[in-house]
């Protein structure tokens, strides 16, 4: 079997909602490929977070399908919000080729965009 490495660069992300008393977020990023979850690191107290994180994906050769990303606000109590989710078709991606992508976020709570960059 042989496999490839999707390498998901989060950048930023602008205008989130902001889901704490104080109108800021805690927000994080769950990249999801098939059963496969990786997190970013909480940016505290911003609706405007940078992250600069890679998440590398190795996956089988052959038909893959999509890449979720969901950005969620980290709670004390209780479970996390979801602040917004976005879908990438991974067939879309040309491999060895970088592809800088913004994303508005849907469902949740909502926020205006993320950027990745993905390769």
């Amino acid at each position: 079997l042989s496999f490839v490495m999707l390498r998901v660069r989060i950048f930023s992300a602008r205008n989130l909602l902001g889901a704490d008393l104080g109108g800021s977020s805690d927000a994080y990023v769950v990249l999801q490929v098939a059963e496969r979850k990786q997190k970013s690191k909480v940016k505290r107290g911003t609706c405007h977070p940078n992250w600069y994180e890679y998440k590398d994906f190795p996956l089988p050769s052959g038909p893959i399908g999509e890449l979720s990303v969901t950005v969620k606000d980290r709670d004390f109590l209780g479970s996390d919000d979801i602040i917004g989710t976005t879908v990438v078709d991974i067939p879309t991606i040309i491999p060895g080729e970088e592809h800088i992508h913004v994303y508005a976020l849907e469902g949740g709570e909502a926020g205006e965009n993320l950027s990745t960059l993905l390769s």
